[in-house]
């Protein structure tokens, strides 16, 4: 067909319109892509070592060996039971948590040198050697002994490398895995010593069956009064926590992707659409030689389809070889995953093509078989519809702004699209630059919230004579987050009336006093009732809410020492901790852990930067929609126009003149942008917040700085300018003669 011909000159004629278009698409495809690709390569990796490398059901710590009556028992079960003590080896502030090589359960996964362990070999995470620059056969020196480095890797059990689940962060300086030969292990402490048992039930259970398997060994080991400790793998965050935080960025990426899909339909819609009305003699015409609707319709839109398609193959190839790279590097850096090799399935790809495609189709074909039944002779004489004003009534402001009126006003559709466009564009910002300011101002706040230097957990009562120590009950309960479908612990610190270190007023109190990041987190209250639930399952506490303390330290209830004790049903004076500024001298056997005031904080600095990579795409893709939208949508303004601003340069008005009526008219139309953006999106984000830090072990309110607020106008005043320079090129270049050509 002749107009088929037309798709080059189009292109041609308004390539730098339909380069803007095709970056954009590219851009949203892209971004998708690059998290969906990430999070497929992620967990198809982690899922195949999952079952290569044998993953635990859970695992049990006793108080003594289990018995062989014992275990044959529990393998009559059906589970298969494997030793996997540990040893933590404490050298100049850092752990190093040794176990003897696993042979069927969580099985070593090498990513250099080899897992096969034996005599002095050891091996360790693969974080903790590249952190040390360790090299396979050098010799190093743990528990006083030397050893020589034989690999590093994972292990299926500890993806995310912390010593208790209370932490949100892995910190390889500070604590890390190491794994050496039966016989080496046996040389180490025999005191300090874990007794530490990986179940794994039958592959062929089903998953109800498995979960009353593992409820019926909880209650074998309760009634042997064997169990110090139980964790399901589904309840551990040292697996499952990567799992929430992929499948969370992926949901994110795809909301903003059809988003931006959405935007860019409407636009190709709205440059199409500008085409039809530029060449509605053409069509008159073609229509008198006896084409249909159907057969122009499917002319025009072959231009939009191919664009669609061009841009999105490139987003996706982009998106999946190199936006990958980074977002899996952060993931990488973060986690003890082994290398992750690109995962492409044909679904995602035909996703990222054809959901576009037909995006553009529906939207396009609707619109313009509107546009196209109108009759042949109106389309040759060009009778257009007389544009009214929504009947507003302009007769008392300046010539001027009367016109500048009428233009915006003419225009509706398009300006409508970019107010939309700069909502996202500004939701994308706040999103970035609030994410920065929400975690910076929570790390100041745990400096400030964290009640001691040093807060020890004790294995018995362990007397010291430091004045500056003071006693407190710690203990630990799971709270049954319905919302992200998992368990949570809150640690609850029974203080004195006279505390020196949390001011708290909880004496005489028979309820709970909530910190304030367990309060938002959780949606309660003063005079709301808690459940809560002790960490091996058998007793639930019902108790009340009895006040809320500033506290954004992490998920912290406080109560009477006495008072907690009495729930517990312990002894009303009985303690198993510390409060400390200062280092305490206490013998290391009677020490379960020490939580450090540099732990928490370095632990909440982590979280920024495992963020970084999000909170510049976020940016740099915001600022690219902003300057695309402005500039496809000034220019389409230019062409809508061009007969109004040829007959002005034809009655004598300058460049700059007519550039304040057609262009700067624009600015009105970002400022509302601006104005209803800022304030709708940070309504939105707060609402959407709480849901993207689901699986945090705390709680960080959102907050976005005046300082970024202003810069979010700048940018967006920055990127008018920029385009409005851009645009005057095109308006100063009509033609004065462009009037009598469109008359003829």
């Amino acid at each position: 067909m002749v107009l088929n011909r037309q798709i080059s000159r189009k292109i041609k004629r308004n390539f730098f319109r339909y380069a803007g278009v095709f970056v954009l698409l590219v851009v949203g495809i892209a971004i998708v892509t690059g998290y969906n690709c990430a999070a497929v390569s992620v967990l198809e990796k982690l899922n195949d070592s999952k079952a290569s490398y044998n993953v635990e059901d859970g695992d049990f710590q006793t108080s003594v060996v289990v018995g062989a009556k014992q275990k044959r028992y529990i393998e009559n079960m059906g589970f298969n039971l494997e030793e996997q003590f540990y040893y933590d080896y404490e050298d100049d502030g850092s752990t190093l948590r040794i176990f003897p090589v696993r042979k069927e359960i969580n099985k070593l996964e090498k990513t250099t040198g080899s897992a096969d362990i034996s005599g002095n070999e050891i091996f360790f995470d693969r974080k903790y050697g590249e952190n040390r620059d360790y090299k396979i056969g050098e010799t190093v020196k743990v528990a006083d002994r030397e050893y020589i480095v034989k690999g590093m890797g994972c292990v299926p059990d500890y993806i995310l490398i912390i010593s208790d689940l209370t932490s949100n962060s892995s910190d390889p300086d500070k604590f890390g895995l190491a794994f050496m030969a039966p016989r080496a292990f046996n040389r180490l402490p025999a005191d300090k010593i874990v007794y530490n048992y990986a179940f794994k039930g039958d592959k062929n259970w089903s998953e109800k069956e498995r979960e009353d398997k593992i409820s019926e060994l909880r209650d074998y080991l309760k009634a042997e009064r064997l169990m110090v400790g139980f964790l399901e793998n589904s309840e551990s965050t040292r697996v499952t926590g990567i799992f929430t935080k992929l499948e969370s960025d992926h949901s994110t990426a795809l909301a903003l992707g059809i988003v931006v899909m959405l935007i860019l339909s409407f636009l190709l819609f709205a440059i199409t659409k500008a085409d039809i009305a530029r060449e509605r003699k053409s069509i008159g015409a073609l229509y008198a030689q006896g084409y249909r609707p159907a057969e122009i319709l499917r002319c025009y839109i072959k231009l939009p389809l191919i664009l669609t398609v061009a841009g999105s193959l490139a987003g996706y190839g982009i998106g999946s070889h190199l936006l990958m790279k980074p977002l899996v590097s952060s993931a990488y850096s973060f986690y003890c995953i082994p290398e992750v090799d690109l995962v492409q399935k044909a679904g995602s790809m035909a996703a990222a093509v054809l959901l576009p495609f037909f995006i553009v189709l529906l939207i396009n074909t609707v619109g313009l078989m509107r546009l196209l039944n109108a009759q042949p002779l109106v389309l040759l004489k060009n009778d257009r519809k007389k544009e009214r004003v929504f009947g507003l009534r302009m007769g008392h402001f300046p010539f001027l702004t009367r016109f500048r009126l009428r233009i915006l006003i003419k225009c509706v559709a398009d300006n409508l699209l970019l107010v939309v466009g700069l909502i996202l564009s500004c939701f994308l910002l706040i999103m970035g630059m609030g994410m920065k300011d929400s975690i910076r101002v929570y790390i100041e706040d745990v400096k400030q919230d964290v009640p001691s230097n040093y807060v020890y957990m004790l294995n018995s009562h362990t007397k010291t004579d430091d004045k500056g120590a003071e006693k407190l009950k710690i203990a630990q309960f799971k709270y049954d987050f319905k919302q992200a479908e998992e368990n949570m612990t809150i640690t609850c610190y029974g203080i004195r009336a006279d505390s020196a270190y949390i001011d708290c007023d909880t004496e005489g109190k028979r309820g709970i006093v909530l910190s304030s990041a367990v309060s938002e987190k959780f949606g309660l209250k003063k005079g709301d009732t808690i459940r809560l639930t002790d960490m091996e399952g058998d007793n639930t506490y019902q108790l009340k809410v009895s006040g809320v303390k500033d506290y954004s330290a992490g998920l912290y209830a406080f109560m009477d020492m006495g008072q907690l004790n009495r729930v517990l049903g312990e002894k009303e004076k009985d303690y198993n901790g510390y409060f400390s500024d200062h280092e305490l001298d206490l013998k290391e056997a009677d020490i379960s852990s020490v939580l450090t005031r540099d732990d928490i904080v370095e632990s909440a600095e982590q979280y920024y930067e495992m963020t970084a990579a999000t909170i510049q795409m976020m940016t740099m893709a915001a600022i690219v929609i902003a300057v695309i939208l402005m500039f496809v949508i000034f220019g389409m303004g230019i062409d809508k126009n061009k007969y109004s601003i040829s007959l002005g340069k034809i009655l004598g008005y300058s460049d700059r003149e007519l550039g304040s009526v057609f262009i700067d008219g624009k600015l009105f139309v970002v400022a509302l942008g601006i104005v209803i953006g800022i304030p709708l999106d940070l309504y939105l984000m707060k609402q959407m917040w709480p849901s993207l830090i689901l699986t945090f072990r705390g709680f960080i309110p959102f907050t976005l700085s005046w300082g970024d607020i202003f810069k979010i106008g700048v940018i967006q005043l920055a990127a008018y300018l920029a385009v409005r320079v851009i645009t005057a090129v095109s308006l100063n270049r009509v033609e004065l003669t462009y009037v009598l050509k469109e008359r003829e």
